[in-house]
């Protein structure tokens, strides 16, 4: 199995591929969360390589505002 530190770079990487932004992360002693802006209007390209990456991690969502959005992942760490 690979470790949450691996899983989450790959997902950070993948979505600053994907976007062309840097992706952020944040660790806590539960998890690692990966974030990246994104924009209002996502093409069906773009949408499939964040789904994509997302899909890799143990929770994603989306939070988005009229002009700007954040896609964020969370990769579990295990006890």
């Amino acid at each position: 199995m690979r470790s949450p530190e691996s899983r989450a770079r790959e997902v950070a990487e993948r979505l600053t591929v994907a976007t062309g932004n840097e992706a952020r992360t944040t660790e806590t002693p539960d998890a690692i969360r990966i974030e990246v802006d994104v924009p209002a209007e996502i093409p069906a390209e773009l949408l499939r390589a964040i789904v994509s990456a997302l899909g890799s991690a143990d929770r994603y969502g989306h939070d988005h505002t009229a002009t700007t959005g954040v896609a964020w992942a969370e990769i579990t760490r295990l006890p």
